[in-house]
């Protein structure tokens, strides 16, 4: 996950930062939901989108929305 983020991180200023968001929000979702499937744990969409949004929030960017989450559960 991380060597992902920092690759994002490099093309960072050639894409604009919504598609910047989403791509690190998709990298982050799918990071928890396969630890939690890996740990046999459950992991509520409201948990993970606090968890998604604190990490986007730490690396200064916008939140996504819970709509956005509801995707991998679908």
């Amino acid at each position: 996950m991380k060597e992902k983020l920092n690759h994002l991180q490099i093309v960072r200023g050639i894409i604009d930062e919504d598609k910047f968001r989403f791509a690190a929000a998709t990298i982050l979702i799918d990071y928890y939901l396969d630890e939690m499937k890996n740990k046999g744990k459950d992991m509520t969409r409201t948990n993970l989108l606090d968890r998604v949004n604190l990490s986007l929030r730490s690396m200064g960017n916008a939140e996504v929305s819970y709509g956005f989450i509801r995707r991998w559960f679908e």
